[in-house]
């Protein structure tokens, strides 16, 4: 068996080798011809999430110096700005907003939009307040309810980052703070050093009913750094979220930091120096991906030249592996000059079963190490040898600008992860720096699978739920996050790239604070939906559910359904009835009003089910359970 391995593994990286994915840049003709408005060449971020609930990927993006926009996807990839609609604009117009994240804090189907702030457009000075969107039912826009959810800091605020410290089922809130106060440190008249005072990163816990509490120093997590990025993943497999940060100036003051989450103590150990995670660096940005299948996670950190890869050794260290990978990326088109790495994320962009990596470079002016004023974004293809080649040019993804936030998702739904980039208002002579959306139009056949998780006991975004697919004898590892790479959240969907394998043998979901769940065969090429089986103790079960006037009741002697409404209005209601994978057997559109019921048969779909109704105040969604 052992001679024949190096064939087989030059048979893979063949394949890998023909599987290069080509994307074509079409912002403007995709109706995103939107320009951050950029302040000392800092922030510009974007999140990819479905806002309506209508099954694709929406987009938001901050503006800077002007409103932020909510971009509302078609399902083909195309978009329409609804800032005005929804009330983002006046919400956003008059903070100089940075960077975006979003979690569904109240677990009701909606999520909660966190956008990080620096201070006041305009003459006034001094830092404001940081937002917390919500969607408002009655006037169908959302409202900024930060000030009453307890989000009281202000701050020059570059991220945040939800997640479930406590594995309660709701959605906690980390804070990523920079520079408080400038300071420098000159000789002779000229700069050496940084001696910035930095803000202080918070810790909102959830404690229910739309109201968070500061807690950062119970939990032990005192950051003393220039924090430009952060996120959760359990670094150690132990079931929880551990936190990673991203310093700037790590030279000079607080190096990156990697805390271990010590759940049920309610408390985080500081292992960066025991991990070597403390590397002293102008840390951007974060990737987190298993990019050699050994079951762990492994972490990018953009950088000022030479950004680092920590491999996880698997035994509580990493060791960085950024130059035996040819992952550095330290020179600018100058070769004189150096890059500045900001966002970045690993993702099977090919479908050849192995993961990619995308990094947004972009100017900076950096006073000591000089960077270039031109640079490009990078494309690293992975392979079957867990390398990586350069292949940014040939992939289409040439771009010479001031890139900072970079997220992927699936815009289209054709199963090939997009790119899209935020860019800096600095113009270069020529075309004017839109957004840049980079559509995969890659024509090969790789077959692929991806799933939409929903939590039930767990916070419903699923935020730190573990993805493990098995197929062909290998298996892949993914991980749902609260928000990564800089100033932004990629698409929370869980995709995964299979080469030419035709089938998926399982998949288990292991859910935050929860069982594990196993499903045997999904079917490849298809979106499929995942719904946590375990209920929270608070959730209503039962055979009637009630909500908005509306009653669900399911008979179990019949095998039917109905529909039973109590209320003021006409209402047009969409039904959906699907299995625990998420594949619809029943779909039906009706007007119902008051006193009436509509009845539906469901038959054998197995012993659970879900029910949903979607009208416009939002769509309520029930588990029902077979107890013959």
């Amino acid at each position: 068996m052992i001679k024949y391995l190096p064939v087989i593994a030059a048979f893979f990286w063949l394949q890998s080798a023909q599987s290069q994915p080509q994307f074509t840049e079409r912002s403007v003709a995709a109706g995103l011809s939107f320009i951050y408005e950029e302040m000392l060449l800092m922030g510009g971020g974007a999140a990819a999430f479905d806002f309506d609930n209508d099954g694709d990927e929406d987009l938001y993006v901050v503006g800077g110096g002007r409103h932020d926009v909510m971009f509302e996807n078609d399902g083909t990839g195309n978009f329409t700005d609804v800032s005005e609609k929804y009330g983002i604009s006046v919400l956003t117009k008059n903070s100089f907003t940075t960077s975006v994240t979003t979690g569904d804090i109240d677990n009701d189907g909606r999520r909660e939009i966190f956008v990080g702030t620096v201070g006041p457009v305009g003459s006034a000075s001094g830092f404001d307040r940081n937002l917390l969107l919500q969607f408002d039912s009655v006037s169908q826009q959302y409202k900024n309810i930060a000030t009453q959810a307890g989000l009281y800091d202000a701050s020059f605020c570059m991220g945040g980052h939800f997640f479930d410290v406590n594995h309660d089922g709701l959605l906690d809130l980390y804070v990523m703070n920079y520079v408080e106060k400038p300071g420098l440190i000159t000789v002779d008249g000229e700069l050496i050093a940084f001696d910035h005072e930095c803000g202080r990163n918070r810790l909102y816990i959830n404690t229910g009913k739309d109201f968070f509490t500061e807690s950062a120093s119970v939990y032990s997590l005192i950051n003393d750094g220039c924090t430009l990025a952060a996120t959760t993943s359990d670094i150690d497999m132990d079931g929880d979220a551990d936190l990673l940060i991203a310093n700037d100036f790590g030279k000079w003051l607080q190096p990156n930091e990697l805390h271990k989450n010590n759940y049920p103590q309610a408390s985080f150990t500081d292992v960066s120096a025991t991990s070597k995670m403390n590397a002293q660096m102008y840390a951007m940005g974060i990737a987190a991906g298993d990019y050699d299948e050994d079951g762990d996670f492994d972490y990018y950190f953009t950088n000022i030249a030479q950004n680092q890869f920590f491999e996880n050794n698997g035994n509580g260290t990493f060791t960085n592996k950024a130059p035996q990978l040819g992952l550095e990326d330290t020179y600018a088109t100058d070769p004189a000059k150096y890059t500045t790495g900001w966002g970045t994320f690993f993702e099977d962009l090919n479908n050849d079963s192995y993961l990619d990596l995308f990094v947004a470079n972009g100017y900076v002016n950096s006073a000591i190490d000089r960077d270039g004023l031109r640079q490009t974004d990078r494309l690293f293809l992975g392979n079957a040898a867990h390398t990586f080649d350069d292949r940014t040019v040939e992939c289409g993804l040439f771009f010479e600008g001031l890139s900072r936030g970079a997220i992927t998702a699936d815009f289209n739904q054709d199963g090939k992860p997009d790119i899209l980039t935020v860019t800096n208002d600095i113009l270069f002579p020529g075309p004017v720096n839109f957004l840049q959306f980079y559509e995969n139009i890659s024509t090969d056949s790789n077959n692929w699978i991806t799933f939409r998780l929903e939590g039930r006991k767990s916070n419903r975004d699923a935020y730190g739920a573990k993805v493990l697919l098995f197929s062909g004898g290998r298996k892949w590892l993914r991980e749902v996050s609260g928000g990564s790479s800089h100033a932004s959240q990629n698409s929370s969907e869980v995709h995964f790239g299979l080469g030419s394998l035709t089938k998926a043998d399982s998949v288990q979901v292991f859910w935050p604070g929860a069982k594990m769940e196993t499903f045997y065969q999904p079917a490849v090429r298809e979106f499929h939906q995942i719904r946590q089986s375990e209920i929270r103790e608070d959730v209503i079960a039962g055979p009637v559910v009630s909500e908005n006037g509306f009653e669900i009741i399911f008979n179990p002697v019949t095998e039917e359904i109905t529909i039973h409404y109590a209320g003021q209005q006409l209402r047009q209601v969409e039904l959906l009835a699907s299995d625990v994978m998420g594949r619809a057997f029943l779909q039906r559109n009706f007007l119902i009003t008051n006193g009436q019921e509509k009845v539906f048969p469901v038959g054998n779909t197995g012993h659970f089910f879900f029910v949903s109704l979607k009208t416009r105040e939002g769509v309520i969604s029930r588990k029902f359970v077979r107890f013959k």
